[in-house]
């Protein structure tokens, strides 16, 4: 049978691509050089077991500081069942979510929980133990009362929420909704212990309020805070671009 037409043609092409035609040595290396300008090196992650560490003491020298500056007037009204019902709560939930965000923040990492839930468990343990051990208050001038222990919430729950946001920006985030959602209840534990450490009026519908209402302080100020982190970002690199190419 001849070879067709076809068939010499597709042999031509092979004999072609065979031969021993090198490519330009400079190309080669101008290739080189451009990969190897766009390298950079891998920002390590830490071991899970660290992260969890680095956000625990950031718990607590926060608490500490806070408790320091606003007064620890408030374990002296508390009793001792209150006191191990509290801060259980409290230091199960700066435990729980110090694992939660390390998690968030080691790519891969298995979630055994929902962020949701972690939050919804941490608030509903501690009304539960405030619905069972605090008295009701009667009287007048609850706003008044409450705007003390609010403000130091805004102010501890702002503060804890940059520099955990600092501490989360450190690793590598997949989901940045489960990263707020575990910042914002990891700063307001934090918030809520100093508040518990600080306030000595131990009423129901006080506590339930004023005490808890720095878990949504906090959740706006991690919002705020990675809002502003991605426009400075954003508009750095405007001007990084506009500086070399002015150059």
């Amino acid at each position: 049978m001849e070879p067709t037409d076809d068939f010499r043609k597709g042999s031509q092409v092979n004999a072609n691509l065979d031969s021993d035609i090198a490519p330009d040595p400079q190309l080669l290396i101008k290739i080189q050089d451009q990969i190897a300008a766009s390298l950079a090196p891998v920002r390590p992650i830490h071991p899970a077991w660290a992260l969890q560490a680095y956000f625990l003491v950031l718990f607590i020298v926060l608490v500490a500081t806070f408790s320091f500056l606003f007064g620890t007037q408030g374990l002296h009204a508390l009793t001792t069942p209150r006191r191990w019902a509290f801060f259980s709560v409290l230091l199960a939930g700066a435990w729980l979510t110090s694992v939660s965000l390390s998690a968030e923040m080691v790519p891969g990492s298995r979630r055994r929980v929902h962020r949701l839930w972690l939050t919804g468990g941490i608030v509903l343990a501690f009304a539960t133990a405030a619905v069972l051990l605090l008295p009701v208050e009667t009287g007048i001038g609850f706003v008044v009362s409450g705007m003390p222990c609010f403000t130091i919430g805004c102010i501890v729950g702002m503060i804890a929420a940059f520099a955990t946001w600092q501490l989360l920006r450190s690793g590598f985030i997949a989901s940045e909704f489960s990263a707020q959602i575990a910042a914002a209840t990891f700063c307001g534990v934090v918030a809520t212990t100093v508040l518990e450490i600080h306030c000595g009026r131990y009423f129901l519908f006080h506590v339930l309020v004023w005490h808890l209402a720095p878990f949504l302080i906090s959740g706006l100020a991690i919002v705020a805070c990675r809002a502003i982190w991605r426009w400075f970002r954003a508009h750095s690199n405007i001007a990084l671009h506009l500086l070399c190419s002015s150059q």
